[in-house]
């Protein structure tokens, strides 16, 4: 039976790490404004300004805006719950939009860099380590049959001309 924390996503794990930090707003869009404006009526209360410099990343987005894209609050105006962004998104925030609003001085790629270090580190303890050190030596091939049952890949050491590279 596998463990349920190997299907986690990283997302998963980083909005719950700020959530048990208090590091993190969670939020849906509530309106359909444009691409700087970002209106949540029922998790953006507070007062004028005070998400300003917050970082926010949109995920599980309905609209057309791409998943994963991030900002910073410029402006925030408490009257409308409208937190306007810049850089500008892609496209504008749709009702239903999830996003992560960082405190500052957190950022995400902090967070990111902790869980990435916390499974480095966990790697040799938790997962058994399977390792190949078969030569290919075929240039158009991409898939081997030695990697099948490894639930991850740590690294990868590959030769890319005459003397070894990592």
């Amino acid at each position: 039976m596998a463990n349920r924390f190997q299907s986690l996503t990283r997302g998963s794990i980083r909005r719950s790490v700020g959530q048990n930090l208090g590091i993190v707003k969670l939020g849906a869009a509530t309106s359909t404004v444009d691409s700087s404006s970002l209106l949540d009526t029922k998790n953006l209360i507070g007062a004028d300004d005070e998400f300003n410099g917050q970082e926010v990343l949109i995920y599980d987005a309905t609209g057309s805006i791409v998943d994963g894209e991030s900002s910073i609050v410029a402006d925030f105006a408490s009257a409308t719950s409208d937190a306007t962004c810049a850089p500008v998104f892609s496209a504008s925030i749709t009702t239903g939009d999830k996003f992560e609003m960082w405190k500052r001085p957190w950022r995400m790629s902090d967070i990111n860099e902790a869980i990435n270090q916390a499974i480095n580190e966990a790697t040799g303890r938790v997962y058994p380590i399977k390792e190949t050190h078969t030569a290919f030596t075929e240039s158009d091939k991409y898939l081997y049959d030695e990697l099948s049952g490894f639930t991850h890949l740590t690294r990868v050491d590959y030769v890319q001309s005459v003397g070894t590279q990592k």
